[in-house]
């Protein structure tokens, strides 16, 4: 029925689901993989939202009405990868659980808990996903998307280096930065 109040809602992405109107709190169940607009479309009193994905894609305006919404949680998300305007205008969040990996991160623990090599991934976060959104959760996240770019570039420039394997009379230059290792450079600095 479309005016009962939902207390908890689990989220399963069954093909055409749409979490309903009056859903405060709603849980999103490990096996999805994808949130897109219209999930949530309706969903305009959700308050707090829990993820269970183990690996998550969060489209563009998947939660563009979701203004009430002021706590998010990525509880055990390990390959999380967040489109731009995904949290569009989400004026009322206050609080972000990050997975554990961005937290290392932004903590600058990251380097001392993942071995070249064998890094888990790297969260990919457009950087204006929560655009219009409380000033403190849009400015924290920013950092947190160019951290994980700069962790991403990093990884790619090892992956790179451990692929060349030069005999004794080879020589390379490995010093050299194109626009792009400048400018992911910068943002971090």
């Amino acid at each position: 029925s479309p005016n009962v109040m939902y207390d908890t809602y689990t989220f399963v992405s069954s093909k055409g689901e749409m979490a309903p109107r009056k859903a405060v709190r709603v849980v999103v169940h490990e096996t999805v993989d994808e949130l897109k607009f219209g999930d949530f479309r309706d969903c305009d009193c959700m308050q707090q939202l829990q993820i269970h994905s183990k690996a998550l894609t969060i489209r563009t305006h998947a939660f563009c009405n979701s203004d009430k919404l002021q706590e998010i949680d990525f509880c055990s998300s390990e390959i999380l990868n967040i489109e731009a305007h995904a949290f569009p205008r989400c004026t009322a969040l206050n609080s972000v659980k990050w997975p554990k990996v961005l937290q290392w991160i932004i903590d600058g623990k990251f380097g001392n808990r993942a071995l070249p090599g064998n890094r888990p991934p790297i969260p990919i976060l457009h950087e204006s996903a929560f655009r219009e959104s409380s000033t403190e959760v849009e400015s924290y996240y920013k950092r947190c998307s160019c951290l994980c770019r700069f962790w991403n570039w990093l990884d790619q420039k090892e992956r790179q280096h451990r692929r060349i394997h030069l005999s004794c009379s080879q020589t390379i230059v490995f010093n050299c930065l194109c626009r792009n290792d400048i400018y992911v450079l910068q943002q971090v600095l």
